[in-house]
């Protein structure tokens, strides 16, 4: 089990057109850490992310949810030679009205475990996260951003992630060929660091139960069993001659 210890540091801040509440959380495990860094917009926060529709337009829409930036850092204590870390997260939304997972894409409910767990990679074809990873130099590092709400006025929605700290290879160059690694090297996709994290858009479009912590093993089996869910859906998808958007690449070895 991995030690964890939390610290938070939270800065109210205005900004041109809203108040943002960030906070720091920092989950600390064996030899490598995740910080979070996390801002959380409000459906009254009238926040837009710019989101590219076609191969130049830009347009900007409102959402309630949170920006997020994970990095990982690897320690020097760590054996295995992680010149390459990446991200594997899986997400789960929860309909609060109805108790059941919801998901907006068919493309994510076709691969969602029966729990509603799914790989969150949206329509891509490639299983890790982000693409591409910003690396730094030693100590290994890489971050990850991602901006997870709803919109349209979406209430009650609950949302969950279990996100991994990879062992991607020892190639300096990314993006690390994971064929080139053998598939007996015990550092070929080891899981560095976990953790769940989680919060509510609530019946008012507020932003409440922001919760980061260690994942559980219960927590890992969960993304187990998405991943495996991803692979299946990988065959489908690569055994049909008539399939658009190009190989999807499965995960092996699974994460360990």
């Amino acid at each position: 089990m991995h030690n964890l210890k939390l610290s938070r540091n939270i800065v109210l801040a205005i900004s041109l057109a809203f108040w943002s509440f960030h906070c720091t959380e920092t989950v600390e495990c064996e030899n490598a850490t995740l910080v979070f860094e996390v801002e959380e917009h409000d459906e009254d926060d009238n926040f837009a992310i710019p989101i590219q529709i076609g191969p130049q337009q830009i347009v900007p829409f409102s959402y309630a949810g949170v920006s997020v930036t994970i990095t990982g850092t690897v320690d020097e204590d760590e054996k295995c030679p992680c010149e390459n870390l990446k991200f594997l997260q899986v997400g789960r939304v929860t309909n609060l009205n109805t108790g059941r997972p919801y998901h907006d894409d068919p493309w994510v409910t076709d691969r969602a475990t029966a729990d509603g767990w799914a790989v969150d990679n949206g329509w891509a074809n490639d299983a890790w996260y982000p693409r591409p990873a910003t690396r730094r130099p030693p100590p290994n590092t890489a971050d990850m951003r991602d901006n997870p709400g709803v919109t349209h006025g979406l209430r009650n929605r609950k949302f969950e992630f279990i996100t991994c700290l990879i062992c991607a290879g020892r190639d300096s160059v990314y993006p690390v060929r994971f064929s080139e690694i053998p598939e007996e090297d015990e550092c070929k996709n080891k899981i560095l660091c976990s953790a769940y994290w989680t919060f509510t858009i609530d019946k008012d479009g507020d932003i409440a139960d922001v919760e980061i912590r260690e994942a559980t093993d219960a927590d890992r089996a969960n993304s187990s069993a998405a991943t495996q869910s991803y692979n299946r859906q990988a065959a489908r998808h690569n055994s049909n001659p008539g399939a658009t958007g190009g190989p999807m690449v499965p995960v092996q070895p699974l994460p360990q």
